[in-house]
């Protein structure tokens, strides 16, 4: 018999599929391998496993088990299929789900029983939070054991010293680490042990975390402490990070001097500082009040506007008789919103302004914003330098005026310079190089934060210096006028004396007493001669001192007297 010949096999794929959509699988077997990672091995095994036959076809007795690990360390879930001898390893706070919620499973170690929210949908399932090292067993015969994975608290450090900016700003170079990532970080000053009361707690400011994903790595934060009571103090600072499992890690704590506003007018100067004085020391404020009156006078000749002179008087009665923190802290915002009108009018708001838009293309930056969003920030920062440098002095000068404008550094800049500088941020965005543009972005705040004007330099007239050092002496004055009469009347109700005087109960022999009583009379002569030097200094220059003055004057004498006439009956 001759054999049938048969014809060769053509299954003929490359017509069926000329797309070659059959090389999808063998990508797909691939890629199906990463995702497992460490687990591909033993699901490939449990496929094979005949063992587990029944529980798979009967899903009325099937029984499934996985960890969730916290959304902030990017893990994808971990399975728990086939039984194997080697721990599990999960982050800790992992959520290990079992289903059906009637399936029996015993837990032990570092699992605890968690009751989630209801949800849309009812899931009946057991849920079990991973706090540390466990084991799990379930009802099929299956045993697992878990390896919980630490979260360490995340470090944050200064990578240099502070430094202090003219505008009264701190900029803050640091560098933060994590395991997973950062989610916020702060600065945050304390006074020194022993500090006495004051009306305001310190400082504690969000910084700005570094650019890109999870907030790691180096950066520059600016912080705002011009309009801090504390400003001008010496503080203790630390920097503080906090990541997403609420973590937190401080750096090491250094003394700072917190930077202050510079103030060129000397009314405004002095208001910023009686305002700190009460600020920081609520129990200082008679003298505080004996500031302000020696301020109010010759509102003509410092040509001080009526609002400021009567908010002086209303800052004043504020200081009288018994008063809470709330209402001496509402005197002292007083004192800080006139010093800043005196000082700048409208450029506060400008610089706010400034500092808002500055923030917003930073913010936009970080975030990753569209093209379009972005060059509206850049666009929004421009229109408020442009308004900021107006309030300056003036619009930005035609291209080859003289400079107006210098950093703190004494280094020229000119409004061509910060335009600039604006064109090369904005070529760098468009390239999609947002790393350079943030680098541009804290050079020009910076500059920002350190310019100075030529104009601000000005003191005035010299009848204004010689005005601004009476009334600097008539401060002080005050001050120790006050404290003579806290001697004086320690001593009339303290007669007795100390430990190495005479016993107690026994009074003070007559020449001791006047020459006690000598002595503060000659104290308050010298005070009275001064005050009346000053005053004829004022009229000098043309100002009328006020009946606050003269009353403050014929008190000084009759206490004088008073002290003479004790001294002698003694």
């Amino acid at each position: 018999l001759e054999a049938t010949p048969v014809a060769a096999l053509e299954p003929r794929v490359p017509q069926r599929d000329p797309y070659a959509l059959r090389a999808l699988a063998l990508v797909g077997a691939v890629a199906a391998g990463f995702i497992a990672g460490d687990q591909k091995g033993a699901r490939l095994s449990a496929a094979f496993d005949w063992r587990a036959a029944p529980s798979i076809l009967d899903t009325a007795s099937r029984i499934d088990a996985w960890l969730e690990p916290p959304a902030y360390t990017g893990r994808p879930p971990i399975v728990l299929a086939a039984e194997s001898d080697a721990a599990i390893e999960a982050p800790v706070n992992s959520i290990l789900r079992v289903r059906p919620a009637d399936a029996r499973a015993s837990v032990g170690g570092g699992l605890v029983a968690i009751a989630e929210a209801a949800r849309q949908e009812p899931v009946k399932e057991q849920a079990f939070k991973l706090a540390g090292d466990a084991q799990i067993s379930l009802s099929d015969g299956r045993r697992f054991d878990l390896v919980a994975i630490p979260d360490r608290a995340p470090t944050i450090a200064l990578v240099e010293p502070p430094r202090n900016n003219a505008r009264g700003s701190m900029t803050l170079v640091f560098r933060a680490e994590d395991d997973y990532g950062v989610v916020s970080a702060e600065a945050v000053f304390s006074r020194p042990p022993g500090a006495g009361r004051a009306l305001y707690d310190p400082p504690r400011l969000a910084l700005a975390l570094p650019p890109g994903g999870g907030g790691l790595g180096e950066a520059h934060a600016t912080i705002d402490l011009a309009d801090s009571p504390f400003a001008g103090a010496q503080l203790a600072l630390r920097l503080i990070a906090k990541d997403a499992a609420g973590n937190e890690g401080a750096s090491e704590e250094i003394e700072t001097l917190l930077p202050q506003r510079r103030f060129t007018k000397p009314l405004a100067r002095a208001l910023a500082e009686q305002r700190r004085i009460l600020a920081l020391d609520p129990d200082s404020r008679p003298n505080v009040r004996a500031a302000l009156d020696a301020l109010s006078i010759a509102p003509e000749v410092f040509e001080t506007p009526s609002a400021i002179h009567l908010g002086l008087r209303s800052a004043r009665r504020g200081l009288e008789g018994v008063r809470s923190d709330d209402e001496l802290r509402s005197v002292a915002d007083m004192l800080w919103a006139m010093a800043l009108k005196l000082e700048e009018g409208d450029l506060s708001q400008a610089e706010r302004d400034l500092r808002a838009a500055e923030k917003e293309l930073r913010d936009a930056l970080a975030r990753g914003d569209s093209e379009e969003e972005i060059a509206k920030r850049a666009a929004e920062l421009r229109a408020a330098l442009d308004n900021f440098l107006q309030q300056l002095g003036g619009r930005l000068p035609p291209e080859g005026a003289p400079p107006r404008e210098t950093a703190g550094d004494g280094d020229t800049v000119t409004p061509e310079d910060l335009q600039a500088m604006l064109d090369e941020m904005n070529k760098a965005m468009q390239s999609g190089d947002t790393a350079q543009a943030q680098k541009l972005l804290d050079e020009l705040q910076d500059i920002l934060e350190n310019l100075q004007t030529a104009q601000g330099g000005r003191r005035g007239n010299s009848q204004a210096r010689e005005m601004s050092r009476a009334l600097g002496e008539l401060d002080k004055l005050s001050r120790e006028e006050q404290q003579l009469r806290d001697d004086t009347f320690q001593g009339m109700n303290n007669p007795e004396e100390g430990e190495a005087g005479p016993p107690r109960g026994r009074r003070q022999s007559g020449g001791r007493q006047n020459e006690e009583s000598g002595a503060e009379r000659g104290r308050q002569q010298a005070l009275r001669e001064r005050l009346e030097r000053q005053l004829d200094a004022l009229r000098k220059n043309g100002a009328e001192p006020g009946e606050e003055l003269d009353d403050a004057r014929r008190a000084m004498k009759e206490a004088e007297q008073a002290l003479g006439a004790s001294g002698e009956g003694r």
